[in-house]
């Protein structure tokens, strides 16, 4: 029994130095949102919860933002760091060197997939993205190839990925990674829990509401 219980100690005793270990040489320590925190460390991201525990382990497809995007701001504005907001976070993955965005939950688990060409972060469990339609218009026999048109509508979405507003759209996309190295620019803002406004192709404004579903 005196063994078991030795071996218990040291168990405990190990695994709280490696969580000592783990946080310690912190390159960035960020506000917490959605409680939980992220924190820097060789270049990479990670999430603590409320009792500095990591739960979501380093990586390096997260979406940096600054915080004076969000509700509130805590700390130095400057600093850009991947947050929660409405229990999603924003990734990205790149696909034939262009950068699509997707979003995981706060397990880490990628719950909507990176097929959008840009994206915004959660606000009232919505988010704005850039939704890519690729279409086949023929095919070049000279180049033995299929012809391929790429476009994409802005719409709104919910937590689980779903459409539930259009915004505008389809906009015919030039699909060459050195022309998308910066994503087309998302042209709608939210104004509050159930109003968007929308950027038209003459520099004005309208107003619009958010489907509530």
């Amino acid at each position: 029994m005196k063994n078991i219980i030795s071996l218990l100690v040291c168990s405990l005793i190990f695994s709280t130095a490696i969580m000592a270990q783990e946080l310690k040489d912190l390159e960035y320590v960020s506000p917490f949102h959605d409680e939980m925190a992220a924190v820097k460390k060789g270049g990479m991201w990670a999430f603590i919860d409320m009792d500095g525990k990591v739960v979501i382990d380093y990586r390096d497809d997260l979406v940096l933002a600054n915080e004076s995007l969000m509700a509130c701001s805590t700390t130095d504005a400057s600093m850009n760091y991947p947050f929660f907001q409405n229990g999603r976070a924003l990734i990205r993955k790149m696909k034939e060197g262009v950068a699509y965005y997707g979003y995981i939950n706060s397990k880490g688990e990628t719950v909507i997939e990176a097929d959008f060409i840009n994206a915004t972060h959660f606000h009232n469990n919505r988010a704005i993205v850039l939704k890519v339609f690729k279409e086949s218009i023929g095919r070049n026999e000279i180049l033995g190839k299929n012809v391929v048109s790429y476009s994409y509508n802005e719409e709104v979405i919910n937590t689980e990925g779903n459409t539930v507003t259009y915004l505008r759209g389809p906009i015919n996309l030039v699909y060459d990674k050195r022309k998308l190295k910066t994503p087309p620019e998302i042209q709608s803002r939210f104004l509050g829990p159930n109003l968007i406004s929308i950027k038209s192709e003459n520099d004005t404004w309208k107003v619009q509401t958010i489907n509530r579903k």
